[in-house]
């Protein structure tokens, strides 16, 4: 059998286990398992979310995801309507509902739609979004289950589609760590043999859901290049960005 060292916590996750009132728990019978799910908390934009094993734990790197979004919001002009925005592969909802939040705080309408194909991480999703209230006459919340955008009205146009679908090669997935490949779901992190297969499928859909002008924005692997989207030249202008430790990380789209 193999020896079983008893797990060393970082000062974050010490941290972590002390704010949620679980740092006696013995570290013997938890293994690898993140702390997120230890506690069934995760912190992301200043707010806390319900996390469990259907849903992956909102990354530090995915914050700079919606401050993409909101910069470009500013610049969209609605005549009294609200903006409409979705969410798709919603997990816990961090993005979706963070945007709400946001929008809410700086009084600009919007209804967003959060999706995922799992009904359990649309169920995250709905819980989470009672963490702070939102005056539903400025920001709606809108959920439901679908494969992508296979299942949303085919009559709502969007101004903004925001994706973080599963992106990591599926031959790099059994080498990510402990902590991620067994404990965080595959059907969150596979993104086919190079990441894309999900990402290809909705840029695929996306356009007949867009307003005119209307944007995109992605997260990606750190592998991916601008180049990996040449195909989309002729219905998107695009650009690729960098997050903070200088690695490839997002994408925005604007329909042509």
């Amino acid at each position: 059998m193999k020896p079983h060292n008893t797990r060393k916590l970082s000062p974050r996750e010490q941290t972590h286990l002390a704010r949620y009132g679980t740092s006696k728990i013995n570290l013997d019978d938890i293994g690898e398992k993140p702390v997120e799910y230890i506690t069934g908390k995760a912190e992301f934009y200043e707010r806390v979310f319900k996390v469990n094993s259907d849903v992956l734990i909102p990354r530090v790197e995915t914050e700079e995801l919606v401050d993409l979004v909101l910069k470009d919001v500013k610049m969209i002009t609605k005549d009294n309507s609200p903006l409409l925005l979705a969410d798709i592969g919603c997990g816990s909802g961090a993005i979706g509902l963070t945007m709400g939040f946001e929008l809410q705080a700086r009084n600009t309408m919007a209804e967003i739609y959060l999706s995922d194909v799992s009904n359990e991480a649309v169920e995250v999703a709905k819980e989470n979004s009672n963490i702070q209230k939102v005056n539903p006459e400025v920001i709606k919340f809108k959920f439901l289950t679908s494969d992508l955008l296979k299942s949303y009205p085919t009559d709502v146009k969007f101004d903004i589609l925001i994706a973080n679908l599963p992106y990591i090669p599926e031959g790099r997935v059994d080498h990510l760590g402990e902590s991620v490949k067994d404990f965080e779901p595959h059907l969150a992190l596979k993104g086919g043999s190079n990441g894309l297969v999900y990402v290809y499928q909705f840029l695929d859909q996306a356009g007949e859901y867009l307003t005119s002008n209307g944007l995109v924005f992605l997260e990606v692997d750190h592998t991916h290049t601008k180049q990996d989207f040449i195909q989309y030249k002729d219905r998107f202008e695009y650009q690729l960005f960098q997050d903070e430790y200088g690695q490839n990380r997002f994408l925005r789209f604007k329909k042509l």
